[in-house]
């Protein structure tokens, strides 16, 4: 992910049925690019959503 400014991030991940799965990033952050990997291991096969907010940016992707 690419963050254009310094602010306050979440990145969380969420099931089908909406319940919040894991929260991977909760923090203030600097501008810049960011990795962050998931290890869904231990979680049934299926699919999961994604939601980034960062300032006036929100986004929710499969």
């Amino acid at each position: 992910m690419s963050i254009p400014q310094s602010s306050f991030v979440t990145l969380e991940l969420f099931n089908a049925l909406g319940e919040r799965v894991d929260v991977l990033v909760s923090e203030e952050l600097n501008a810049g690019r960011y990795n962050y990997h998931w290890n869904a291991s231990d979680l049934t096969s299926r699919i999961y959503f994604y939601r980034i907010q960062a300032a006036d940016f929100v986004e929710t992707k499969k």
